[in-house]
């Protein structure tokens, strides 16, 4: 049904085990290449109705977070609006408006509480009395990157008459569960920074992408992936394999090469980064420009072929 939505022009929001939302008003007349046929056959075998579909709820515009969790906006009819909270759990004002406000106008991680009551091993060694207590903890709403992003933009959201950006977009299927590991290693090393504009989300994939290009030849991956790039560089260009103009082995101190590439880079380099690259067990590693267009252009790197 998925991608007889897709097919058919609509979009899908999020797809769970019971259910998923979509802007299709209706499902009739849609290919289903056979399979609905099939269930509707076996629903009548049972004395069932044909109605493969329930409409269980419904909203004006939606708000999404991450594979479990957003929130829909705007009533239609009687029906519910969709609440997916993604673990988000609060004392305070519950309806999807609020919620859907706490995740706009996060900074960071949100705390999330709930009352938590003993467990049944407090209750007969410790003699719990049954009271619970508020439990706090900090939470990510951010995108969890289950799938590749793509073809980004930004939505206004507007709320009791206050406007909020949000930045959406499509998503593939990553490549391989390597993509999708790596992807996360470094999603991972940034969760206390929100992904609140297209510019955050761009520069998450393009380190994303880094990460990917670096680890793929065998160099080791820095919590900042900037590092080994530069590193890579540094490798690269005391083997010989990566030449610039202003660049001339016999010639240029590694004083001005650290400087040069460190400052483009954005980070500090060490006299041992450049004696480490001249090491011909590094070397044999080898190195990488993928991902690193800007800083290519900005040092005028040629890779040798």
């Amino acid at each position: 049904m998925m991608q007889s939505l897709h097919v058919a022009g609509y979009r899908v929001a999020s797809v769970t085990t019971d259910g998923f939302l979509c802007d299709a008003h209706s499902l009739d007349g849609l290919t289903t290449w056979g399979i609905a046929e099939a269930f509707i056959d076996g629903r009548k075998r049972l004395g069932l109705d044909s109605n493969l579909w329930e409409l269980k709820h419904a909203a004006q515009s939606l708000v999404m977070m991450k594979t479990r969790g957003g929130y829909g906006l705007g009533r239609v009819g009687d029906l519910p609006l969709p609440i997916a909270r993604a673990g988000y759990k609060s004392s305070q004002e519950d309806t999807s408006e609020a919620l859907a406000r706490v995740y706009l106008e996060r900074r960071g991680r949100v705390v999330t509480e709930e009352v938590r009551l003993p467990t049944m091993r407090e209750y007969v060694r410790h003699e719990a009395d049954g009271t619970g207590r508020i439990q706090r903890k900090e939470l990510s709403l951010d995108y969890d990157f289950k799938r590749c992003p793509q073809k980004i933009w930004t939505e206004t959201i507007v709320i009791q008459g206050q406007s909020y950006e949000h930045v959406s977009f499509d998503s593939v299927p990553w490549g391989s569960i390597d993509e999708f590991t790596n992807a996360r290693e470094v999603i991972d090393q940034h969760h206390d920074t929100p992904l609140k504009s297209e510019s955050d989300l761009k520069q998450a994939l393009l380190r994303v992408e880094r990460h990917t290009a670096v680890k793929s030849v065998g160099l080791r991956v820095n919590n900042n992936v900037a590092i080994s790039g530069a590193v890579s560089v540094l490798r690269g260009l005391r083997a010989g394999g990566i030449s610039a103009p202003w660049f001339d082995p016999d010639v240029t101190s590694g004083k001005t090469v650290l400087e040069r590439v460190g400052a483009v880079f954005g980070v500090k380099l060490s006299t041992n980064d450049w004696k480490n690259a001249g090491r011909k067990e590094r070397q044999k590693q080898g190195w990488s420009l993928i991902g690193f267009d800007r800083e290519v252009a900005a040092l005028e790197l040629t890779e040798k072929t």
